[in-house]
Formats: structure tokens, C-alpha cells, sequence
């Protein structure tokens, strides 16, 4: 049997999942290899999650992300004076090599996130991070896949400094992270911080995060060299519960 008879072979043998679309309605077949990830339906182009053996159907992504105290929702452009707050704060982009965005640009990019899916060629997914008692937007989270086979994404979060140190970036972060590997079925998750941001590193330290990797003198920031500090965990080592 020659190599592309082989590779017939392995895609004849393919086990197929079949269910309807939550959003459209439309029958969907996804390989068995994608049960209990995120796709894109064909037809509408939502995203959606692929059942896995057993589940009664497919269902649309799981949003919003809720927590004791937060509500984390796509991005709206009624948002812009609450995001503007974040986006145009030295404070915010502090250990980040570019700088604060001006009213201009935060406006084109609220425009853009606020139409984020999983299933665009982007592949990222940018949320909104609301407390629940006064609705107001304190930060902003995103995902991004980071391989082609959309099984490993980098996460990232901005708080409002004025809501800084109540123990909110941690939940929101915990939040994002059961989304991506419980929820979404991603194999793995990876952050990243200057390696001076000790707010940071004490958050990923918190969620169990591994410390996998340090990047030396990677970034030019103010004039000078700064050094990189990489965090990842894996579906399996996703803590009971969360």
C-alpha cells in the first residue's frame, strides 16, 4: 500500500460526529477528534461547540463567563468610555512596548473586537470584564489561538487600576482559563508578563500556572532591554472545580 492509499485509508476509517447547528439549525459533521472543542458551523459560520460522545446536542459558545463577582461578555461600542478609561492609562501599558491609545484609536479598536469569533481567520475572542452589582466595565480579556489547530491559545487581561488589588484580575483570569480548557476544550493555555510585573506573576502563580520559560532581554521598552516571563497550564492540570 502505497503513502496515498494509506492516507485514504486513515480518512475512510475516520469516526464523523453529526448534530445540528444551535444557530442555524443546519446539519453539522465535524471529525470525532474535535468532540468537545469550538468550531465554526459551514453554514452560518457561528461558533459552536462539538458534542461529545453522549452530550445530547451541540450548543453555542458558553457566554457570558460568570463569577461571584464578575460578568465577562463581548465587548460593546456603547463600552467606549469604560474601555477608553483602560486603553488610554500610562499605567495600563506600563510594562508593554507600545504606548497608550488615544481616543481615535480605541474607538477602531472596540469597533474591531467587539466583532470578534473564534471561527474568523483571527481566531481571538475579546470579552468585556463587568462587575455585577453596578455593570460598570473594569477590564478587558482576550484569547488567541496560537497553533493551526486551534488546540493552544495565549490569554491576556487589562483591570482598571482604579480596581486593582480586590482580587478581580485573578478571577476574571480563572474565569478565562475554565472557558478555554473545561468549557471550549482547548489542550493549552499560555500567558506572558515583563518578568518586573510582580502583580502579574503572583497572579498566574495563584491560578497554578507553570513558570515554563524566561526570555531574556526580548522587548525594548523605554529604552531599555526587558526580560519576558512565560506561563502555561494544560487541560489536565486544570484544578477540580473550576
Amino acid at each position: 500500500m502505497n503513502n496515498r492509499d494509506q492516507l485514504e485509508r486513515n480518512v475512510d476509517e475516520q469516526t464523523y460526529i453529526t448534530f445540528s447547528c444551535p444557530k442555524c439549525g443546519n446539519s453539522v459533521e465535524y471529525m470525532e477528534d474535535c468532540a468537545g472543542s469550538a468550531q465554526p458551523c459551514p453554514f452560518c459560520g457561528e461558533d459552536v461547540i462539538v458534542p461529545r460522545s453522549g452530550d445530547q446536542g451541540s450548543s453555542a459558545l458558553p457566554l457570558p463567563i460568570e463569577t461571584p463577582r464578575l460578568i465577562l461578555r463581548r465587548l460593546q461600542l456603547e463600552d467606549f468610555s469604560d474601555v477608553l478609561e483602560i486603553l488610554s492609562d500610562l499605567e495600563t501599558f506600563r510594562y508593554e512596548e507600545r504606548p497608550p491609545m488615544d481616543e481615535t484609536e480605541v474607538k477602531l479598536w472596540l469597533e474591531r473586537v467587539a466583532k470578534d469569533k473564534l471561527s474568523d481567520t483571527s481566531g481571538q475572542l475579546t470579552l468585556g470584564i463587568v462587575l455585577r452589582d453596578s455593570q460598570k466595565l473594569i477590564g478587558v480579556a482576550w484569547m488567541r489561538y496560537v497553533d493551526s489547530h486551534r488546540q493552544q491559545a495565549s490569554l491576556g487581561i487589562q483591570i482598571n487600576n482604579e480596581f486593582k488589588r480586590q482580587g478581580l484580575g485573578l478571577e476574571a483570569f480563572h474565569g478565562m482559563l475554565s472557558f478555554c480548557l473545561r468549557d471550549i476544550g482547548l489542550h493549552r493555555v499560555v500567558a506572558t508578563c515583563d518578568s518586573r510585573n510582580e502583580a502579574a506573576v503572583r497572579l498566574f502563580t495563584k491560578l497554578r500556572m507553570r513558570n515554563e520559560a524566561e526570555c531574556l532581554r526580548d522587548r525594548f521598552i523605554d529604552g531599555e532591554w526587558a526580560d519576558s516571563l512565560w506561563f502555561a497550564m494544560t487541560e489536565d492540570e486544570l484544578p477540580q472545580g473550576s
